[in-house]
């Protein structure tokens, strides 16, 4: 059986050094500013895994443990050889970038969300024939039996582009 353990901070508990800020990427949320404000503005490296089978390999190379390094530790200047070393995670897989985390080094999830109500409508609008305020197109779009095979599941459930989702994909992503 496998055991997920947390290894995420609280966020009322006290920030460490050792801390992994993980970006949790969910399409249509605006986390790509987010993303660009840590990049550009502070100048951070990021580690970007943005499939599963990337996620799965790093965590087989302990990435996190071997290559992280704390935003606190010096100025930005003397971030400019980094090589594969990273201050930040960033992917759209929640399972996979959990994983990545480790004893020695816990995450702090930052992650934006939109109202599931408008998530659905951005998902309906992206269907072929798809009209702004049609609401029997959006009523007839959730209902189908394959509403449930859409980004946050795909992510919640670690379920790669090329694998068909599942209704236990479905029950595994609700659990989160």
């Amino acid at each position: 059986t496998n055991v997920l353990l947390n290894l995420f901070r609280r966020a009322n508990d006290r920030v460490s050094e050792t801390d992994v800020p993980l970006l949790f990427e969910m399409p249509h949320t605006g986390a790509e500013i987010v993303f660009n404000i840590l990049t550009q503005c502070y100048g951070l490296q990021p580690k970007r895994y943005l499939d599963p089978d990337e996620l799965e390999r790093a965590r087989r190379q302990n990435v996190v443990d071997e290559y992280f390094v704390s935003s606190h530790d010096r100025p930005k200047e003397a971030f400019l050889n980094m090589r594969q070393r990273f201050h930040f995670l960033s992917t759209p897989y929640y399972q996979g970038g959990a994983r990545l985390l480790t004893l020695k080094h816990r995450g702090r999830v930052v992650v934006m969300m939109r109202h599931p109500v408008v998530l659905a409508e951005s998902m309906y609008l992206t269907m072929p024939g798809a009209v702004r305020g049609d609401m029997v197109g959006l009523l007839e779009f959730v209902t189908r039996e394959d509403y449930y095979d859409n980004f946050l599941t795909r992510m919640l459930a670690n379920v790669p582009a090329h694998v068909e989702v599942t209704e236990e994909h479905f029950k595994e992503a609700r659990m989160i």
